[in-house]
């Protein structure tokens, strides 16, 4: 029916890139308090430049990362976030807090990270 298997699947997919979106978007606006507002002025039209720039990778990302994409091949989502999985690094390996890396706009990295569970990942092997 209607409300059957793929109807969760959908639900729990669109949830997910609904969530993904806010992370975008509130990350989208710790960029704008964490970036020195001396960086701001110096750029001049550059700015809004960047800020679309860190919009479209985080598009890119994810695109790139979502269940889908992941389930079929992750290797475009490996390739756009190899250079930035420090930012889900903890202690000295960390570049969370380096603006240059623009973590915020590879939010959705972290699903390489945490990994994504697979359809009937739940089930008991016996």
């Amino acid at each position: 029916g209607p409300g059957g298997v793929g109807g969760g699947f959908m639900a729990r997919q669109a949830l997910i890139l609904l969530a993904l979106a806010a992370i975008i978007v509130a990350a989208s606006l710790a960029i704008g308090f964490a970036v020195p507002t001396s960086v701001l002025s110096s750029g001049g039209d550059s700015v809004e430049g960047n800020e679309q720039e860190l919009f479209e990778t985080a598009e890119r990302v994810i695109v790139a990362c979502s269940e889908n994409a992941l389930n079929e091949d992750m290797k475009a989502c490996q390739k756009i976030c190899k250079r930035n999985m420090c930012c889900f690094e903890t202690g000295k390996y960390s570049c969370k807090d380096d603006v240059k890396k623009m973590c915020a706009a590879y939010a959705g990295c972290e699903a390489l990270v945490e990994g994504i569970p697979m359809d009937g990942a739940e089930e008991d092997e016996e």
